[in-house]
Formats: C-alpha cells, sequence, structure tokens
C-alpha cells in the first residue's frame, strides 16, 4: 500500500448530484440578466476595481443617502443604490465561494496526488508481471507511454516563435 494518503473519502453519486444541483441553483437564484460575461475586450473597456476603491465607493453612498439633491436629475439614485447594494451582497456569496474553490482545489490536489502515487505503485506491479501475466505487455507499453521524453529541438531550428 502506498504510504502516501493524505485524503481517503469517497463522493456517494447522490451527493455529487445534491451539490452540482446546487452549484446550478445559485446561478438560477441570482436570476437571468442578474449575472453576465464579459471577454477580455469587454473587460479593457470599463473602469477596473480592487478592494482599495471599496471604502470609495461606500463614501459615495453615504453622500446619495444624506444628500440626495446635489446628483443631476439624469443620475439614477435608485439604480446606483441598487448597485451598490448588489456590489456588496455578491462580494459576500464570492468571498464564500473563493474560500469554497480554495478548499476544493487543494483537496483535489492532494487526491490526485494520492491516485499518482498508488498508480506508480500499480505501474512497478504490472512492469513486474510483464510476460507472466496475461495482457500485462499491453498495460506496460500503454503506462509507459507516460515517461517518454521528448527529443529537444536541435539548436538553430525555427521553432515557429520569433
Amino acid at each position: 500500500m502506498s504510504a502516501q494518503n493524505l485524503v481517503s473519502a469517497v463522493l456517494a453519486s447522490d451527493k455529487k448530484a445534491s451539490i452540482l444541483e446546487k452549484l446550478t441553483g445559485v446561478k438560477t437564484d441570482l436570476g437571468e440578466g442578474a449575472i453576465i460575461t464579459l471577454n477580455l475586450q469587454d473587460k479593457r473597456l470599463y473602469i477596473k476595481v480592487g478592494n482599495t476603491y471599496i471604502p470609495f465607493i461606500n463614501i459615495g453612498c453615504n453622500v446619495i443617502q444624506q444628500h440626495p439633491k446635489i446628483m443631476p436629475g439624469t443620475f439614477s439614485i435608485q439604480e446606483y443604490k441598487n448597485d451598490v447594494l448588489y456590489d456588496r451582497d455578491l462580494g459576500e456569496i464570492l468571498g464564500v465561494l473563493h474560500e469554497l474553490t480554495k478548499v476544493i482545489e487543494e483537496t483535489y490536489f492532494a487526491v490526485n496526488s494520492d491516485a499518482m502515487s498508488e498508480t506508480l505503485e500499480v505501474y512497478a506491479a504490472v512492469q513486474n508481471n510483464v510476460g507472466k501475466v496475461s495482457g500485462m505487455d499491453a498495460y506496460a507499453s500503454d503506462m509507459k507511454a507516460f515517461f517518454r521524453k521528448s527529443k529537444p529541438s536541435k539548436p538553430g531550428t525555427n521553432t515557429g516563435t520569433n
């Protein structure tokens, strides 16, 4: 048995289905038109806001609440308030999602490492049984392909990049 065993778990199919349904439900709950996707070109058109400017936005919101009459009639105070509130709500949700994503990514890394460590033991057993057990030759060949090193390109050859 492999000495490495960082994760020991099984995800029942009904639990997996439930998790995926809940994650899909988050998107549904946010609502059509309430979430969007932007491509890289679109993102370049808009102001990028980092955590540094969240207090700036909060001050602006306080100004509007206390002095709404300073804004021109073309400025939608309600839309501004909606945007600030939605920004706060999504920020809170995003924080939880980032935390969840981080632990899932770390667990995924660990379980992949466990599986690879164990598969290396399987590979060693396959190699030890080539010619002794029927079918091992094909498995050995298939598994060995993952460890073939590609030949380095010769100096002075064009690699297609300039």
